[in-house]
C-alpha cells in the first residue's frame, strides 16, 4: 500500500502516467524483510551494514546463523593474520575488539541510512 502512495507522489510531481501493466508488477509483494534491508543498505553512503543483507539472503535459518557466526568469529588462522599477532593467547580478546570495532562501524552505517532517509524525504517534500 505504501507503494502505492509513493508511486502516485512520483507520478504526480513528475506529471506522468504510470501504465497498468507496471502498476500491477510493482505493487506485488516482494521477498520482504531480505529486500527491504538489502535497498536500505545499498543506497547508503556507508555500506557497512552489507554483512546483515548478505546474512539475510540465505533462504535457510541455519545457512544465516553460520555466515553470522563465521563473520562474528572467523578463524584464528584469520585473526592471527588480520590484527598481526604473534601471540596466540591474544586471539580471545581480539575477538572482543573486532565485535567492539563493528559494532562501531555498523552504529556509523546505521546513521549514514538514516541521514540518507531524511534527504530522500526533503526531495520528495521539496519536489512537491
Amino acid at each position: 500500500m505504501a507503494d502505492n502512495v509513493v508511486l502516485a507522489d512520483v507520478a504526480a510531481v513528475w506529471a506522468v502516467a504510470v501504465p497498468q501493466v507496471l502498476r500491477a508488477q510493482l505493487s506485488r509483494k516482494t521477498g520482504g524483510l531480505a529486500d527491504r534491508v538489502a535497498v536500505i543498505v545499498s543506497t547508503a553512503e556507508r555500506t557497512d551494514a552489507t554483512v546483515f543483507r548478505e546474512g539475510l539472503s540465505y533462504p535457510r535459518w541455519r545457512q544465516r546463523a553460520s555466515y553470522f557466526f563465521h563473520q562474528f568469529f572467523p578463524s584464528p588462522a584469520y585473526m592471527r593474520t588480520r590484527y598481526r599477532l604473534s601471540n596466540s593467547a591474544l586471539i580471545p580478546l581480539y575477538y572482543f575488539v573486532r565485535l567492539g570495532l563493528g559494532a562501531r562501524r555498523f552504529i556509523v552505517s546505521l546513521g549514514s541510512i538514516l541521514r540518507n532517509a531524511r534527504t530522500r524525504q526533503r526531495g520528495v517534500r521539496q519536489a512537491r
